[in-house]
């Protein structure tokens, strides 16, 4: 089975360069916008290597062909036993149950080539077409170019690997010979690579794909070497080589596909004296982006940093006119209230002053009026009442003659509800500036000074400038408030007598 799982791993690891010839390293963050270099102008294809390695140098050397072909004949049993496994593309693909025997075995399957053909699972490879294998390493599968139309016989859509696997199952017959066989896939890998479409992919999935097969490579060379080893041991007894003529084929196919690859790995992925490989550059370009990014994000951040610090000193130079504002819009603020405050307090000043002149004004007015009353009761209302009517009564003027009558129909009716109802102080109340008061009364000599004879007296009623009669207090001073009370009812009687004697 080891030489089975030898062509399954070159078939992947083929199928795996052909593919990846085909990516194109590509950044996401590229900002320009123009696509790397295909892998395929550094990696020649399967078929050129496939050119530079001869069959012969590697898979034996002369002499062993020539002792292959003398014993040939011999292990035609060997052979037919070998290959009644599957038939796999150009290494036939056997089933190698019995690759480690001395060659000895006989045959135990007389199923004809075609129906082994009939029977076969193809997945093909760029070199060779082995059952079982993987479809390659990763994320590098080969994209078809194109879809495809054709339905496999459980009705599903074939894959690009499916329909020439058919093609080559329909090619490949049982008589082929390895060299037919070579011949048929030299043509279709040159028809596959033509179908090849290049596709962008970032470059660190590339290097991990060229990583994988490149320690897929190293790990598949002891086993490559192992091979060629037990290739060259004969039988110690008949000293025939140990596998037969059909099985040596595919080893020499298998050393060839692996010399091939050899050649590719070594020109294209490691490093040379005349440059570094695909790997080595790919590191170098992902760290050469990677420091790239770094750089730029760097002085992105220093950007945000700088706008930022920008925005923020903006920030502290408007919070500062404004407290600025704030601190001139309240300094005048405070200096109009003091102005305002200075100003009523002039005002009020003034208001005061003025308010003493008039009070001094009325007080001299009243100390006036009062001196014009030197008697106090009956005798000085006769008197005042006198004086209204000299004054009123002037040269028989007529007019005079019906002010004086208002007057003193005005004086009797006050006098006659104070008499009537002592006790209300609202008909004891006078104010000075009332104007029906002034109009019958206050206006005209002598008209005050009655109210003053008859004991009113000026006083501020609840701020409003009087003429008040106070009430003695009839429980304290029974006497003062009987002659209080005559005084008013003699003053009553006195302006009915000058109404009567009009």
């Amino acid at each position: 089975m080891d030489l089975r799982r030898i062509e399954d791993e070159l078939v992947e690891l083929s199928t795996t360069w052909e593919a990846l010839r085909y990516k194109r390293p590509q950044f996401e963050q590229d900002v320009s916008g123009t696509n790397g270099e295909s892998l395929s102008a550094r990696m020649s294809s399967w078929t050129e290597l496939l050119s530079q390695v001869d069959v012969v140098a590697v898979a034996a050397n002369d002499a062993d062909e020539a002792e292959l072909e003398d014993a040939g004949h011999d292990n035609d049993a060997e052979d037919a036993s070998e290959n009644n496994g599957k038939v796999d593309g150009i290494n036939g693909g056997l089933s190698n149950a019995d690759d480690g025997e001395q060659g000895n075995t006989a045959a135990t399957s007389t199923t004809s080539a075609a129906e082994e053909h009939t029977a076969m699972d193809y997945e093909f490879g760029m070199c060779l077409l082995g059952s079982g294998g993987g479809s390659g390493a990763g994320d590098t599968t080969i994209p078809p170019k194109a879809a495809d139309n054709d339905n496999d016989q459980g009705g599903g859509k074939m894959s690009v690997w499916e329909r020439y696997a058919k093609k080559n199952m329909e090619q490949v017959t049982s008589k082929s010979t390895p060299e037919q066989e070579v011949a048929a896939r030299v043509g279709e890998n040159e028809e596959i690579g033509m179908m090849m479409v290049e596709e962008d992919a970032r470059p660190e999935e590339i290097l991990s794909s060229l990583e994988a097969l490149h320690g897929r490579f190293l790990s598949l060379g002891p086993k490559v070497e192992k091979l060629q080893k037990k290739s060259k041991e004969r039988d110690l007894v008949t000293k025939k080589p140990r596998y037969g003529e059909k099985t040596m084929e595919r080893v020499k196919l298998v050393l060839r596909s692996y010399a091939a690859l050899e050649v590719g790995v070594s020109m294209s992925l490691d490093d040379t004296i005349s440059g570094p490989g695909i790997i080595s550059t790919l590191r170098k370009q992902i760290k050469q982006h990677t420091e790239k990014l770094e750089v730029e994000m760097h002085a992105r951040k220093s950007r945000e940093q700088e706008e930022k610090d920008r925005l923020a000193l903006e920030a502290t130079r408007i919070e500062e006119m404004e407290r600025q504002r704030i601190l001139l819009a309240e300094q005048a603020r405070r200096e109009e209230e003091e102005t305002l405050a200075q100003r009523a307090h002039e005002a009020r000043i003034r208001r005061m002053e003025e308010e003493r002149a008039a009070e001094d004004a009325v007080r001299a007015a009243d100390r006036d009026l009062l001196e014009l009353v030197p008697n106090i009761g009956p005798d000085g209302v006769r008197t005042q009442i006198g004086h209204l009517k000299m004054a009123l009564m002037n040269d028989n003027n007529v007019e005079g003659s019906a002010l004086l009558s208002i007057a003193l129909s005005s004086l009797r009716d006050m006098f006659t509800q104070i008499v009537r109802h002592p006790e209300e102080m609202k008909y004891r109340t006078v104010r000075r500036d009332h104007p029906k008061f002034i109009e019958d009364i206050g206006r005209h000599v002598g008209g005050r000074e009655i109210l003053i004879a008859a004991g009113f007296r000026l006083e501020n009623v609840e701020g409003v400038p009087c003429l008040y009669s106070k009430e003695p207090d009839v429980e304290k001073d029974m006497d003062g408030w009987s002659d209080w009370f005559d005084n008013l009812k003699k003053t009553l009687e006195i302006i009915e007598d000058e109404i009567r004697n009009k």
